[in-house]
């Protein structure tokens, strides 16, 4: 199968990557992989060496602008969308609109006259605070569902909280729990506002199963189009996940200083989530406690 990987140098993309290739398929890269090489060999960031080791068997790699212009041309049965500015932060960059709407909406016209499918990694930010986005990130991924959905054969994965062990470069906007342990392991302090807040934490294991089986599903005669919600079905804490990486780190005592809400916070955060979407995949063998002692133990 010849599979294309939009933003297959990140850290969703690369681990997608490694998997397709484990099973034997035909990858190609699309990424700004020129820069995003030199910017983790300046920081010489541990994913490098993951991607080195893939670089022999990867098809082809791709900017993304020539890419558009290529793919009517190409040999491919699926691509997988991860390629995405992923900061919740973002108030309403040019680049976030560019990247994650344009850039989607261009791709998504480029496939269609060729039926080609799209599995497309969204975010459960779309759901916001009320069941509609409460931030510039989530209506980005909102607008996109909708470009996807105009295709013949789509799946649209809703993202909750990734975490693996190869986010360095993804500095602020990295997950938690990779923060968390990054502090225990580096005797740090870490300021924690809302302790009692909680996420659905998925092990970026369970996204890569999901969104390679959906691939391989996509280019059967018989699909069915749909949005999932990819997470394990369990909201942990935060105070809980620091005593799960106290233990897995064997830690004396706890890092966290709880500080007061950031004030550019107040009014549009998330204080709980928890994928309970009926077209949830079976997530019963991802455990948060059981994928933090195998990522972060020490």
């Amino acid at each position: 199968m010849n599979v294309v990987v939009t933003g297959g140098l990140g850290f969703i993309g690369q681990a997608i990557v490694r998997e397709l290739l484990i099973r034997r398929h035909r990858v190609t890269i699309v990424d700004y992989w020129k820069d995003r090489i030199t910017e983790y060999e300046r920081a010489r960031y541990p994913i490098l060496e993951e991607i080195y080791a893939d670089s022999l068997s990867v098809r082809e790699y791709i900017e993304p602008q020539e890419f558009l212009h290529r793919v009517k041309g190409m040999a491919v049965d699926v691509v997988i969308h991860a390629g995405a500015v992923v900061d919740t932060m973002d108030l309403g960059d040019r680049g976030l609109w560019e990247a994650n709407v344009d850039y989607t909406r261009d791709l998504c016209a480029g496939l269609m006259p060729r039926s080609i499918p799209l599995v497309f990694m969204s975010s459960a930010a779309v759901y916001g605070k009320a069941g509609h986005p409460a931030n510039p990130y989530g209506l980005s991924k909102l607008i996109g569902e909708k470009f996807v959905s105009e295709l013949t054969r789509y799946a649209i994965l809703r993202l909750f909280n990734v975490f693996g062990p190869l986010e360095h470069h993804k500095g602020v906007m990295s997950s938690v729990p990779f923060k968390l342990a990054q502090a225990y392991k580096d005797v740090s302090r870490f300021e924690m506002h809302s302790p009692d807040s909680s996420r659905d934490f998925v092990p970026v294991a369970a996204v890569v199963r999901v969104a390679v089986e959906r691939a391989e599903h996509l280019t059967s005669k018989h699909v069915s189009n749909e949005i999932y919600d990819v997470g394990t079905g369990e909201s942990t804490t935060f105070g809980d996940l620091d005593a799960m990486i106290q233990q897995a780190v064997r830690a004396n005592h706890s890092v966290v200083k709880v500080i007061p809400m950031p004030e550019h916070l107040v009014g549009r955060y998330q204080f709980y989530t928890r994928a309970d979407s009926p077209r949830r995949p079976d997530m019963t063998d991802f455990s948060t406690r059981q994928w933090i002692n195998e990522y972060f133990k020490r």
